[in-house]
């Protein structure tokens, strides 16, 4: 009994090759928000720092307290045509996109 299907055609890769640019775009808002995560380090303080001011009399003392952010690096190496499309002049829509996801973020020492 001979098979009388026919292969999949252009059009049907098509519509393959285009749902996923589709589905991967889509996808990059809702990883953002599982595989990002901002770590705020704050380390002790450094120390004290005398400033002055013409508005308060006299010396003001204030406590340098430096912090830096760590991300997590997999989102970027997933998305990363899509970070750097985002960073062009026409990646505005993109970036309003990935900010209806949030980011979770952490207080570290």
């Amino acid at each position: 009994m001979p098979s009388d299907r026919k292969k999949p055609g252009v059009a049907f890769w098509a519509t393959v090759v285009v749902t996923s640019v589709v589905m991967y775009v889509l996808s990059s808002g809702p990883a953002r928000t599982l595989l990002i995560q901002k770590r705020i380090v704050a380390p002790r303080p450094q120390g004290p720092v005398l400033i002055s001011s013409t508005e308060s009399p006299g010396p003001q003392v204030i406590w340098i307290w430096p912090q830096f952010v760590v991300e997590s690096g997999k989102w970027q190496t997933i998305y990363f045509p899509l970070d750097w499309a985002a960073a062009q002049k026409f990646g505005a829509p993109l970036r309003w996109y990935w900010d209806l996801f949030p980011v979770s973020e952490k207080l570290t020492e």
